[in-house]
């Protein structure tokens, strides 16, 4: 007897029909997991089914094409939704079980179900999805975004977590977040774990950077502050690229994407000879040899990792001074005062007209525009810099040209981003790629 399959769209769901050339079927679907997804930790199978026969349903866990007999998924509870949008459907029709993806190891796994029914043939049910497992454990009982930064992936909708501290032997881990649909949840759908090979990927990167790029990419330069705003030198590299957007395009390209190199403007501006915008670096040197892209490109491949024994610039200077790596103090801001000498973009800067200063106290600043006066509250974590209650006077200037200085100046403040310390020189920077150059001056 032939059997065969239907195939019918009912509130944009696609429903299974399994016959075998008789009324009597099963009519399934399988909600939860999508197929081709991204999933992590403890997750939910769920669907619907019925028997057109009324039969009872069972349901039992399917893996990587095995039927989990000893897995029963309980069935069958109320679904309004499928009574009302499949004929013939009964009012209980909803299975759902529990699952620890972490059992089945990291990767790609097939997960689904079969459905039986008395007097029909079963059906199976199974959707592909790849596997991540923070941490490298079954079961994490540490995780900590203490010393992580965030990036967004703009181009496919999904959050980055960098260097997060995850697993029994408390490693970090660069993880991806997605918004899932089926469950209207967001959940990890990728894990970047931290190895034995981690350290020493990171130094052989950083050494093509140092011997490369530092001329230009370096707050150490002749010019005070890094070209593009990207500073590459050791002990700042990671935080300046990692989920980090680039600050020459508007459409929120990172500069490196976890596990992505064909999706990292870094990777391309090395690798193309003519990039999305400017030209290829290092700019009027030779390129990169083909090994030396092939490290970087494996790096950003392998999830950007930074081991977790790794200090950045902030945390040594912190260290240094005996605070920790949420106090400014160890970034010489506290108990300061600036003059403003450059604003801008970092390539050219234009000169500034009359004075405009800034003086820091260990939780607030206040300055002069060259017209009113400004306040806000700031906070630093690493070379972020977070304003908070930005208020200004609202006298008039007596110039546009000074005017129209104040309103750059202001609109900086209130979007800036970072900032760098270089001797007595002070880089603020903005998401949009504009810089404000202050120079320290004694109170």
């Amino acid at each position: 007897m032939k059997k065969y399959q239907i195939l019918t769209v009912v509130l944009g769901l696609l429903i299974l029909t399994a016959t075998a050339g008789r009324a009597d079927t099963i009519q399934a679907f399988l909600d939860n997991p999508s197929d081709e997804t991204g999933v992590a930790g403890i997750g939910t199978i769920r669907g619907w089914a019925f028997a057109t026969n009324k039969a009872p349903v069972s349901v039992s866990l399917r893996v990587d094409g095995t039927t989990q007999q000893d897995y029963p998924l309980p069935c069958c509870g109320p679904r309004e939704d499928v009574q009302q949008g499949v004929e013939g459907a009964p009012l209980n029709t909803s299975y759902a079980g529990v699952v620890n993806y972490a059992h089945l190891g990291a990767g790609e796994h097939t997960v689904g179900v079969e459905i039986q029914a008395e007097g029909c043939e079963p059906v199976i049910l199974e959707h592909t999805v790849t596997v991540a497992t923070p941490g490298n454990v079954e079961f994490n009982e540490v995780f900590s975004f203490e010393d992580s930064w965030t990036g967004v992936d703009v181009h496919n909708d999904q959050i980055l977590i960098v260097n997060a501290t995850t697993g029994a032997e408390m490693g970090t881990a660069n993880l991806r977040v997605d918004y899932a649909l089926p469950t209207q949840n967001t959940g990890i759908v990728e894990a970047y774990n931290e190895d034995a090979t981690t350290g020493d990927t990171l130094d052989a990167v950083q050494a093509i950077f140092n011997a490369r790029c530092l001329p230009c990419h370096s707050s150490e330069n002749e010019e005070g502050h890094p070209v593009a705003n990207l500073d590459l030198a050791e002990g700042h590299m990671p935080r300046t690229t990692i989920a980090a957007r680039s600050g020459q395009l508007s459409d929120g390209t990172l500069l490196v994407n976890p596990g992505r190199p064909d999706e990292s403007y870094l990777v391309e501006k090395i690798a193309m000879d003519e990039p999305t915008r400017g030209s290829r670096m290092p700019r009027g040197m030779p390129p990169l040899s083909d090994e030396e892209m092939e490290t970087i490109r494996s790096w950003v491949l392998g999830g950007a990792l930074v081991p977790s024994d790794f200090v950045s610039y902030d945390e040594d200077d912190a260290h240094d001074h005996g605070t920790d790596h949420d106090d400014d103090h160890g970034h010489g801001l506290a108990e300061t005062a600036w003059q403003l000498v450059a604003l801008g973009t970092a390539d050219a800067p234009d000169s500034v007209v009359g004075e405009v200063d800034v003086q820091f106290s260990a939780t607030t600043l206040k300055g002069w525009t060259g017209c009113n006066r400004y306040a806000a509250r700031y906070r630093v974590r690493g070379h972020a810099l977070q304003l908070a209650d930005f208020e200004a006077t609202e006298a008039g200037c007596p110039t546009q040209r000074l005017f129209d200085q104040e309103q750059r100046v202001k609109t900086l403040w209130v979007n800036v981003e970072r900032f760098g310390v270089a001797g007595d020189r002070l880089t603020l920077h903005s998401a949009e790629g504009q810089v404000l150059v202050f120079e320290r001056v004694e109170e």
